[in-house]
């Protein structure tokens, strides 16, 4: 309260202040989960080519199955 009082800032001009920011707040974390859902299904197969590698290097090698390496 001191500090709007100091700065000349109504409660009023407080208030909506702070409701832009959580909107702003919303809109970027809406931004980002867009963002995340389009590269999910480019991380998932990414990862599974690199499972697949593995387990295709781990049977050539003869250890599939195995807990050693």
């Amino acid at each position: 309260m001191e500090t709007l009082y100091t700065f000349r800032i109504s409660v009023e001009d407080c208030i909506a202040y702070q409701d832009f920011l959580i909107t702003r707040i919303k809109d970027i974390e809406l931004i980002i989960d867009k963002y995340f859902n389009l590269l999910q299904p480019t991380l998932i197969s990414k990862m599974k080519e690199s499972f697949d590698k593995d387990r295709n290097r781990r049977k050539k090698e003869g250890k599939e199955g195995t807990l050693k390496d």
